[in-house]
């Protein structure tokens, strides 16, 4: 499924997010935090994500950059979560390379998103994101702030955006504290020149808000859940 992610100055979807779900025959949808605990155990990391990756750069060809030319919009990108066992596999930034150039994708359309426990897996991960990076594909932090980094520990990571975790948004539109640390967060991204994405809006207020603070992107519930391809497509042409 894809959740749009829209600029909080334009008012305008710019991307999606590829969020992956199982639906259990059966049982329908289930969540993915119910069953990608069991992918890893069984091992299947890698070859899940690049399942997803494939997945998501056909979708991007065949359906997103489409309907986002016919409604005169910039080139929108595509954001996918990939893992530090993805990334410590010596040929991932060749097969994402070669998935791009398949599917007819440009680089610059694509964003890869990591979590903070990215930082610890070492010189080689931190290497194959440089080499993405040089390729033209932009590097999201994911749910920052869940983790134990800090902006100043981040510095190490060849990044282009930060996400902010939602729960930093809880109570924002009547909590002092929260409206400051998300304001400070935002502060320090736009010092490190990163791009700043809000997770898990929820409200008009919020998203205001946000955008006060020069936040660039959001996504969450406020503009849509995310979708399977064809609700995506008619939400597009909707929005």
């Amino acid at each position: 499924h894809f959740q749009p992610i829209v600029s909080l100055e334009s008012h305008q979807p710019v991307g999606v997010e590829a969020l992956i779900r199982w639906e259990r025959p059966g049982h329908g949808l289930v969540p993915p935090d119910q069953f990608l605990p069991i992918v890893n155990r069984a091992g299947l990391t890698v070859e899940l994500g690049s399942e997803v990756l494939r997945e998501s750069l056909a979708t991007w060809s065949r359906t997103i950059s489409r309907v986002f030319a016919k409604l005169g919009l910039p080139t929108p990108y595509v954001s996918i979560n990939v893992e530090v066992a993805q990334l410590e596999d010596p040929g991932f930034v060749d097969f994402v390379l070669a998935q791009a150039a398949t599917a007819h994708v440009p680089s610059t359309s694509i964003v890869l998103e990591v979590t903070e426990h990215t930082l610890a897996a070492g010189d080689v991960v931190l290497g194959q994101l440089q080499r993405l990076r040089e390729a033209g594909i932009r590097i999201a932090l994911d749910d920052f702030g869940t983790g134990y980094s800090n902006l100043g520990q981040a510095q190490k990571m060849p990044l282009d955006i930060l996400k902010i975790d939602k729960s930093f948004l809880e109570g924002m539109d009547t909590d002092d504290r929260s409206h400051r640390m998300v304001s400070d967060v935002t502060n320090m991204a736009k010092g490190q020149n990163l791009k700043v994405t809000a997770e898990g809006i929820e409200s008009q207020l919020v998203a205001e808000l946000l955008a006060g603070m020069t936040v660039d992107y959001g996504q969450g519930y406020h503009f849509s859940k995310a979708l399977p391809e064809a609700d995506l497509e008619r939400w597009l042409e909707s929005f």
